[in-house]
Parts: C-alpha cells; sequence; structure tokens
C-alpha cells in the first residue's frame, strides 16, 4: 500500500486526527441519546453520586455489580463533571475512547510489522484501527453508557499490549537482563487496570505468548515476566465468576448446560460473531435465544468446522506463515470469558451479544485487512489505486452502517421498539417495554406488553409478577392474586417476587400479609431501601418499635439512606423521644437538604425545647420548600412572635390564613385567625408553641 512522504510525526498526528474526526462523525447522533436500560444502575449508583464514595467503589466490592473499582472510578469523575441529568457527557467520554482505542490498535499493528510481520508498513496497520473504530459491530459498546467498561478496559488493555512490546521487542531477541523493566511495570499496571474495567480482558498474557510463537520467539523466556499477569488473570476471573452467580444472579434453569452442550455452544459462538464482523447487518441489541440441542447432528458442524480451519492453518502455517492462525487463535481465545463455559447473566436473554466480541474483534479484523493488503499486493502496478479506492469504500460504507446503527440507542423506548422489529420473540423487549408504558401510566398497553412476555417466557418468574403488577394497578386485584401466585410458585427464593407481592397485597388491603412478604423478601435480600419501606408500612399499622428496628437495619446498611434517616425520626418522635428524633432529622436533612418534612418536624420540636432561632430557621426552609403550606408559615409566625419580629410575623399570619382558607382547612384556618386576632389585640397566647 502507499508509503507516507511527509515525515512520520507529522503523518501520526493526521492519522491520530482523522481516527478521532471519522469516529466523532460516525457517532455524532449518540451524543443526544439518553440512558438506556440498566445505564441508572451503574452510572448512577449510591456510590457513583457520593463524594466520598470512592472508598466503597475500592473496599467494599460487595456494593457492586461486579469488581470493576477503576470503571466505577471513571464513572464517579464523570457524574462531578456532568452530574446525573447529563447523559452527552458520558456518551462523549465513551466515544472519545473508542476512537483512542482504533489508534491503539493501529499502533499496535504497527509495531508488530502488520501484516507481514518482517516488515514495517503503517498503511494497512492504518486501515485496521480505522475499521476497528467505524465497525458497526462496536456500535452497542459505544452508544450504551454501562458498556464504558469494554472501552475503557480495551484501552487499558491496548496501552499494556503496546508496553509490553516495547519490553520484550519482538523484532529483536534481547535477554531478559538487557531488557527495559519500565516498560515492563508500564505494561504490568496498565494490564491491573483493564483487569479492573472488565474480566474479558483477563486474556492478555495468553495473547501475549500467541503473539510470541507468530513471531517465532521462545515462549519459555517469555513465560517467567508473565506470571504476575497470569495471577492477576486468575484473581479476576475467579472474582467475577462468583459475582455473577452470587450477585448477579447468573444461576437457576437458564444456564444448566452440560458440558457437551457447552461445548456446541462454544463451537457456534465465534462463528456466529465471525460472520457479523464480515457482514454487518441485522444488528440486533438482544439476539434470539439458540436452542442447544446435543443430538441434533447439524450443531456438531460448527465446532467441528473451527478445529478443522485450525488444523488447516497449522498445516499451511510454513507457506502462508503463522499469522492467520495466531489472529484466529487470538479471536477465539479473546472470547473464552462468552463461549458458554462460564454463566454470565446477559445468557438469560441470549448466548450472543455486539458487545462481548468487541476486544476480540481486533484480531479478526487485523487478519481480514492483512489478507485484503496480501490480495492486493499481487494485482501489480495498479494495486495503489486500488487498495485507496477500496480502503475509502469500504470505511464509508462502515461508517454510514454505524452511523444509522446509533439511532437505535435515541431513548429508553427506542432501544426496545427496534429490538423488537428485528427480534419479535425477545421477550425481555416485551418486558422493558412494559415497563416504559408503566411509568408513563399507560396500564393497558403495558399490561399488554407484560402478556406476550409471559406468552414466550411463559415460566419465568418475574415476567409472572410484572404481569401481576399492571393487574394490581389496574385494581384488578382477584387476576393480580392468580398471576402473583404462579410467580411466586416458581421463584419462591426470588426477592424481588415477595417484595412486589407485597407491594400488591398493600395496594389491596392486605396489610398484614404484605408485613409478611416484605419481611420474607429482606431474608432473601437484606437490602436498606426494602427495610425502609417495611418500617414505613409498620409505622402506619402504629408498630413504632418495630418499625425503628428496620430503619435501624437499613441504615446499617446504607448510612446515606435518609429515608429511613427520616422514618427513624418520625418513630422516635410517636414514641417522645424527640432529642433522638431530631438528630435523625438533622441526618436526614444533611443528606437530602429538600426535605419538606424533615424541617417542619424539626421546628416543631426544636420549638417545643424553647430553641426558637433554629425552630424559625427550619420552618423559613420549610415555607422555601411548599410555600403553599399554610401550617408552615403559622408556626413560622409564631416562632417570629418569640423573637420579637412583630411585623414579620403578622404578614406571615395573614398569608397562613389566606392559604388555609383557599385550601378548604377551616379548623386550620380558624386557628390562624384566632391567633392573628390575639396578636393584634396583644393578647396571651399569640405566640403559644407550634404544633
Amino acid at each position: 500500500m502507499l508509503s507516507a512522504p511527509w515525515h512520520p510525526a507529522a503523518r501520526r498526528a493526521v492519522c491520530v486526527a482523522a481516527i478521532f474526526a471519522l469516529t466523532l462523525a460516525a457517532y455524532l447522533p449518540v451524543l443526544s441519546a439518553g440512558f438506556i436500560w440498566d445505564d441508572d444502575d451503574w452510572v448512577l449508583r449510591e456510590e457513583v453520586r457520593d463524594p466520598a464514595g470512592l472508598r466503597e467503589i475500592w473496599f467494599e466490592p460487595g456494593t457492586t455489580q461486579q469488581y470493576y473499582p477503576l470503571l466505577f472510578t471513571m464513572f464517579w469523575v464523570e457524574f462531578r463533571l456532568w452530574g446525573p441529568g447529563h447523559p452527552a457527557g458520558y456518551h462523549l467520554v465513551n466515544v472519545l475512547l473508542h476512537a483512542l482505542n482504533g489508534v491503539l490498535l493501529w499502533l499496535a499493528l504497527e509495531r508488530l510489522r502488520f501484516p507481514s510481520g518482517r516488515t514495517r508498513s503503517w498503511m494497512p496497520a492504518f486501515v485496521g484501527g480505522l475499521v476497528f473504530a467505524l465497525h458497526p459491530v462496536h456500535v452497542e459498546s459505544v452508544a450504551w453508557i454501562t458498556e464504558g467498561k469494554n472501552t475503557l478496559s480495551t484501552a487499558c488493555y491496548l496501552g499494556s499490549l503496546l508496553a509490553y512490546l516495547r519490553f520484550c521487542e519482538p523484532d529483536e531477541d534481547r535477554p531478559l537482563a538487557e531488557r527495559k523493566w519500565v516498560w515492563y511495570g508500564l505494561a504490568l499496571a496498565l494490564f491491573l487496570g483493564a483487569a479492573l474495567s472488565k474480566t474479558a480482558a483477563v486474556t492478555l498474557p495468553a495473547a501475549i505468548l500467541v503473539i510470541v510463537w507468530w513471531k517465532r520467539k521462545s515462549l519459555l523466556r517469555e513465560v517467567g515476566p508473565l506470571i504476575p499477569m497470569f495471577a492477576i488473570a486468575t484473581g479476576a476471573a475467579l472474582i467475577t465468576i462468583w459475582m455473577e452467580k452470587t450477585r448477579v444472579g447468573a444461576a437457576g434453569a437458564d444456564w444448566s448446560l452440560s458440558i457437551l452442550e457447552r461445548c456446541l455452544l462454544a463451537g457456534r459462538i465465534p462463528w456466529f460473531y465471525a460472520g457479523k464482523l464480515l457482514a454487518p447487518f441485522g444488528l440486533v441489541f438482544i439476539y434470539p435465544r439458540w436452542e442447544i440441542d446435543a443430538g441434533a447432528a447439524s450443531q456438531y458442524l460448527y465446532p467441528f468446522a473451527g478445529l478443522a480451519l485450525i488444523g488447516v492453518l497449522w498445516v499451511y502455517r510454513v507457506r502462508i506463515g503463522r499469522g492467520p492462525l495466531a489472529a484466529v487463535l487470538l479471536f477465539g481465545g479473546t472470547l473464552v470469558p462468552a463461549l458458554g463455559f462460564f454463566d454470565v447473566y446477559a445468557f438469560r436473554f441470549s448466548w450472543v451479544a455486539d458487545h462481548f466480541q468487541y476486544l476480540a474483534s481486533a484480531s479478526l479484523i487485523a487478519l481480514f485487512v492483512g489478507a485484503a493488503d496480501y490480495g492486493l499486493r499481487r494485482l501489480g502496478g495498479e494495486r495503489k489505486i486500488v487498495a485507496i479506492g477500496l480502503a475509502c469504500a469500504v470505511l464509508t460504507c462502515l461508517g454510514w452502517l454505524t452511523w444509522k446503527q446509533t439511532h437505535i440507542y435515541r431513548d429508553y423506548e427506542t432501544l426496545w421498539r427496534e429490538t423488537l422489529a428485528r427480534n419479535p420473540q425477545a421477550w425481555i423487549a416485551h418486558s422493558n417495554l412494559g415497563l416504559v408504558y408503566g411509568e408513563r401510566g399507560e396500564t393497558e398497553r403495558a399490561l399488554a406488553a407484560f402478556r406476550e412476555a409471559a406468552r414466550i417466557k411463559p415460566e419465568d418468574a418475574v415476567v409472572r409478577m410484572n404481569v401481576g403488577r399492571a393487574l394490581s394497578m389496574s385494581d384488578r386485584f382477584d387476576e393480580a392474586d392468580s398471576e402473583f401466585a404462579r410467580a411466586i410458585e416458581l421463584g419462591r427464593d426470588l426477592p424481588l417476587v415477595h417484595f412486589n407481592y407485597a407491594a400488591h397485597l398493600l395496594r389491596s388491603d392486605r396489610a398484614e400479609a404484605a408485613v409478611e412478604h416484605y419481611e420474607r423478601a429482606l431474608e432473601l435480600n437484606p437490602d436498606a431501601g426494602w427495610h425502609a419501606t417495611l418500617g414505613h408500612l409498620l409505622a402506619r399499622l402504629g408498630r413504632a418499635e418495630r418499625a425503628l428496628q428496620h430503619y435501624r437495619s437499613a441504615l446499617e446498611l446504607d448510612p446515606r439512606n435518609h429515608e429511613a434517616e427520616f422514618g427513624a425520626a418520625r418513630a422516635l418522635q410517636v414514641k417522645g423521644r424527640d432529642a433522638e428524633a431530631a438528630e435523625h432529622y438533622r441526618r436526614a436533612i444533611e443528606l437530602s437538604p429538600d426535605l419538606f418534612q424533615a424541617h417542619y418536624n424539626l421546628g416543631v420540636i426544636a420549638g417545643g425545647a424553647r430553641q426558637w432561632p433554629e425552630a424559625a430557621e427550619h420552618f423559613v426552609r420549610a415555607t422555601q420548600l411548599r410555600p403553599d403550606h399554610a401550617a408552615a408559615r403559622f408556626n413560622l409566625a409564631r416562632m417570629l412572635v418569640l423573637l420579637g419580629r412583630e411585623d414579620e410575623a403578622v404578614e406571615e399570619m395573614t398569608r397562613a390564613l389566606e392559604l388555609a382558607r383557599a385550601a378548604g382547612q377551616s379548623e386550620l384556618a380558624a386557628s390562624i385567625a384566632a391567633g392573628l386576632e390575639r396578636y393584634q389585640a396583644r393578647q396571651p397566647g399569640a405566640g403559644e408553641q407550634p404544633d
């Protein structure tokens, strides 16, 4: 291909700018997209929102879905920059990381003397980086903010690979003692960062061994330096496997495959991903979930074809070189975490997803570009013009497909509608579309979507639960009872099912039964918010002491839970323990400064303790939060009287009287009128204690 006539530094700068510019252009629609699916659970979780949350992110791994502290640190920083309501900033960071990955892949391929492995040619490597940056199969990883774990971990992975290549110098055969160990230290640090962003990156040390074999260097010499990497990889993998099963929920019938079935699945998945790389059409957020049947002879074709391909490439490695076999091994090896040998929660919906092959695709993209370069070099004199034309055509096509694909990630509803248009049997899409309708108050549409999900997946407890919730919201309690009974039967140990059943029971005036199921949900999942919810119910039932126990349990699990602080304060206030209640109210206000009732109740307590200035301060804040609250203004007026601010007191009393009469609060209006009359007549009682 073409050789650059200008200075290498200038050429590199132009190439970097080109990759970033073209990537931004292709992904421009993403910058106006919102949050989708589980973005809130990852990007806006409590540890990310909390200014002091870094300690929990790094040292309390049980608080997150996966132990990816570097990823959550990135989200923590982004939250400080963009806040909760500006997804454009999060999208921009993801797009820039993806463009960076295109640059890093180009540099890595160039250092490896791609494609021949012998002579350095910058153009094929550059095209490889561009193809990676513009390929539409990566849209899912870039447009879905949660998959920042893909873009961040890959940046660390490729950075680590580049540093290690500087350390081992694949084109030289230096002894370990003569190598630049600073590059090794950087490679190790970046690899740790990759593993702490997403576990799929742990395949790097094995990938390095494949590259070493491709470069015809001694494998034994490289094993020693890679031992720390293998140790990190093993630890990260074990943590992720454990968390997938215990915290994420990758356990049950959807993952009950035999060893043979897992091998059949592992044999088919790489062919699916390779096909999408070669022909990126019909990309879907949720692909149909294949039926794995060990008795079907056709399903054995995939693994046998894969083994046959590896065998052929091994036999012809002398004639065509080791590069093709190395690329295939890198592709399959990098996919190992997503081949079905390990249980992943997403397998509940489909065995494949575009974001699973984000990192693995780099090696196959390099193989395709290398094959094209080889074919063009055999054309002879006109190959440069043909090469440029072909590269421009392919990149233009990929960029257009990427730009088009980004539009389905515009918002939550669009994502699920587009998914169903391409995969009508995606039960999770029907279910999540039902949630969209439910949030908008379109109960009948929500019910129809949930019922369609139940038709496709009738034995799923959560799907049945959603049907029950929609029926309950429509006050069709008998039908809801039937659906919830089936949900409980299918998911006796699913805390979410018990929690939502309890909410239904409460809605249908069966509070005692609701308490029982809330308690069962908490046995299965001691969640802080659920403890607070049960505390509220017990407080309504007049069981202040039991309510207080649940509020305290909530605060043990989550000291920042303002609802639990407020609930504990109310329970203590009911029991006459005003001093303790005041402390909880103050903490609730620290956590959520705009809690009207906390300010109001604290004002009442402070007034009762003759702490007039503090009481007035809280009533002022209460009236700012609820300007139309007559009682708050009346109590503020009482405090102003006691503080000697008569003119302000008369003004607040007058306004409170107008508000009470307008709201039809006759008793309160009479009380305010009497107070105003007493004060104006300078009679005793105008400054009595607040209620």
